[in-house]
């Protein structure tokens, strides 16, 4: 196998695993019946637990990894300007597009008569308002990948300032989705400084030291195992406090102490449940030598797309078939297949067509 698409297959393995464990969360949370839904109750279901305790951290700590790469290629100011547009467009414009698509659907199916469309003044606040909160995720991407941005290079990725700006986070509102991009952030910088000294310790900046040269003699299989047992022992205390939705990231007007507890809970749960399933899928692509892992490949390549296009299949699924179901995992896992399988047909159609591929990601 060519060594430059065995170093990229990897990260492709791992959002195809992130993202089936996304599609396969919002089918339990839509496809389990009415009751279920509207009351809630995926947030006391342990497999939605087990899922929303590590799977976008693991997407936001692969993205923070390759921020750097990106970065440390630009060395001239117009090409680093030029790297932060490119990836504003790749990141902005899907939003942008699909929440177009969202208002031409309500159009379509209401007309004038929903409020959006009363007036014009309404029409522009709303659309404003769904442009900033739709994909929350792609915008934690791109606050995150802003911030990196000025900070490395313009304030020297002073530790200072991320000190600072770190404790901000306790105080800074949670409202339009700020809370969700306060909790992706330290697993994107986090990833992105450690790819930094990485490249520095390949490229002998770092030198070695003993506690570097004990960790490397330390088998794959400790670490993993460790990290599991971290993972499976932390895991024994989520609760619906412990989702970034219901429980909030700031600590301003609540019992400080709790708070502050939920946020470093939630913060180790998802480094460790990440990192476990880094470790685990990294040692499984070794021993499987030029196995190239098709279908998560695949799925991983095109997970932007299947992003957005399975929440608009699951909504309709939701909405046909949820009358009939009740609660059942392993309905609910068919119809996970189900809609990555269509929402990857029609990410790929999308992508051959050039007016439009920019919708999930070329």
């Amino acid at each position: 196998m060519d060594k430059t698409k065995d170093r990229k297959l990897l990260p492709d393995i791992l959002r195809g695993f992130a993202i089936a464990l996304v599609v396969l969360g919002h089918c339990i949370q839509e496809g389990s019946g009415i009751e279920f839904k509207s009351n809630t109750m995926y947030f006391s279901d342990q497999w939605y637990q087990f899922i929303y305790s590590f799977h976008m951290p693991l997407f936001m700590l692969i993205s923070g990894y390759f921020a750097w790469d990106s970065m440390e290629r630009e060395k001239e100011k117009q090409g680093q300007w030029k790297l932060l547009g490119k990836r504003s467009v790749a990141l902005l414009v899907p939003i942008f597009g699909w929440t177009c698509f969202d208002y031409i659907c309500c159009y379509l199916e209401h007309g004038r008569t929903h409020p959006f469309f009363w007036s014009m003044s309404l029409f522009i606040k709303n659309f404003i308002l769904s442009f900033f909160t739709n994909a929350w995720f792609l915008w934690a991407v791109f606050w995150c990948f802003l911030i990196v941005f000025f900070m490395h290079y313009y304030f020297k990725d002073s530790v200072l300032l991320y000190a600072v700006g770190f404790l901000s986070l306790f105080i800074i509102p949670d409202g339009l989705g700020l809370g969700a991009y306060k909790y992706m952030m330290p697993y994107f910088i986090t990833a992105f400084y450690f790819r930094g000294w990485q490249k520095r310790l390949d490229e002998g900046k770092v030198k070695y030291n003993a506690w570097i040269e004990r960790i490397n003699y330390i088998s794959d299989w400790i670490w993993i195992i460790g990290l599991g047992i971290i993972f499976a022992f932390l895991f024994i205390f989520f609760e619906e406090n412990s989702f970034i939705y219901l429980s909030g990231y700031k600590l301003i007007g609540k019992n400080v102490l709790l708070q502050l507890g939920i946020d470093c809970y939630r913060m180790l749960i998802g480094f460790a449940g990440s990192g476990f399933f880094i470790l685990l899928w990294r040692k499984v692509k070794i021993l499987a030598r030029d196995y190239t892992f098709p279908v998560l490949s695949a799925l991983g390549k095109n997970s932007l797309g299947i992003y957005m296009i399975s929440g608009y299949l699951i909504l309709q699924a939701g909405d046909m078939f949820g009358v009939y179901f009740r609660q059942n995992h392993f309905l609910n896992t068919l119809e996970a297949v189900l809609v990555l399988f269509l929402s990857l047909c029609i990410t790929v159609l999308l992508k051959r067509i050039p007016v439009i591929r920019w919708l999930v990601g070329r």
